[in-house]
């Protein structure tokens, strides 16, 4: 088994990944190197007795390649042999260190993140790529859902993944997200939530109109928090708000398990969600969750009866009656298996991963 850790998904630090596979699986002396994109910025290493672990931040930009081949990566891959590389960005990671993968046969698995379907779809040096694409140990995705979407840009390609290579693996929170939930009855008003950023594909003009046609019926106060990233959907908002349907500042990190404990459902009817981590949040505090069918969670969620699926999230009547259906059978839901999102155990899916692979 190769116990290296992988940096999963977007906003989780890695330390606690890394700290987290030094206690489970104690002796490493494998090195992983993992390619990320983000800002250009310094080459970071950590390093002990029984563990190495590098990390290496990409920019997207093409013409950047030359200088970190020439002042970033060239220098570690000449340092020493890899027993592990993990790709957290297919373009121009991929591209980039294919000559070295190939010259030390070094296996290498690729997780598929929110930003490679855009770098897929106009994807440089197909042919090259194709090759690279398809000779990975293992692929991750965080979900069904985008896994189809990454699999019908690749087809395009005439590139194919092998099913047996693929895993899917879920977001995560850190363990103290299972601790300490609050049982909160439905009763007068009926608190809705919904964490998400204003903009077109979070659907909430829809949202708003679903909550007022709840209103006449039932005593709701509906919540709002997010930061405001596209001003004319927030303009539109303006008329659908109200004394109980309100827009709120976000809140820090920190307050978001407050925030959830004080609502009784979560609402999230957006078009399309990769993943979803304001789902993931709202079922590991014990809060039902109202969700669009094609949202990335729901893989991980088919057993079980933790909210209502939304039959098509363009109309606002369906948004309503599956609100009213979680209104309905609020005592009923059962959130048994939403370990499957702490910390932990998601660490214990990418060992099972590593290992699988004989990596």
């Amino acid at each position: 088994m190769f116990p290296t850790p992988a940096k999963p998904l977007e906003g989780v630090a890695i330390e606690n990944i890394v700290h987290g596979i030094k206690e489970a699986m104690p002796g490493s002396r494998h090195t992983v190197l993992q390619i990320e994109r983000e800002v250009p910025e310094e080459l970071n290493g950590m390093a002990n007795k029984d563990y190495t672990y590098y990390n290496i931040h990409l920019p997207v930009a093409y013409k950047l390649f030359h200088y970190y081949s020439g002042h970033k990566i060239k220098k570690i891959l000449e340092d020493g042999k890899f027993d592990l590389i993990h790709f957290h960005i297919v373009f121009p990671g991929l591209l980039l260190l294919g000559p070295y993968i190939q010259k030390h046969k070094t296996p290498y698995i690729i997780t598929f993140r929110g930003s490679c379907a855009r770098a897929l779809k106009y994807m440089y040096r197909r042919k090259y790529m194709a090759g690279l694409l398809q000779n990975a140990s293992a692929y991750t995705f965080l979900s069904e859902y985008y896994f189809k979407s990454i699999s019908g840009i690749l087809a395009k390609h005439n590139t194919y993944l092998a099913k047996e290579k693929i895993y899917f693996i879920p977001n995560f929170k850190n363990d103290r997200w299972g601790d300490g939930v609050v049982d909160l009855p439905i009763s007068n008003p009926i608190k809705i939530i919904t964490l998400a950023n204003i903009e077109k594909r979070k659907n909430l003009l829809n949202t708003l109109k679903a909550i007022q046609l709840l209103a006449s019926k039932y005593d709701i106060e509906h919540n709002i928090y997010g930061h405001i990233y596209d001003i004319d959907v927030f303009n539109a908002m303006q008329p659908l708000l109200g004394k109980k349907i309100k827009y709120c500042r976000p809140r820090p990190n920190d307050d978001i398990i407050e925030l959830i404990d004080s609502h009784h459902i979560l609402l999230l009817a957006s078009h399309a969600e990769t993943f979803g981590m304001a789902y993931m949040e709202s079922i590991l505090r014990q809060r039902p969750i109202v969700y669009g069918k094609n949202a990335g969670i729901t893989t991980f969620i088919k057993d079980m009866h933790c909210g209502e699926p939304i039959d098509d999230v363009n109309n606002p009547n369906a948004i309503a009656k599956a609100i009213e259906r979680c209104i309905q059978h609020y005592a009923e839901y059962s959130f048994a298996g939403n370990e499957t999102f702490l910390e932990s155990n998601v660490i214990r899916q990418w060992l099972e991963v590593y290992g699988g692979n004989n990596v």
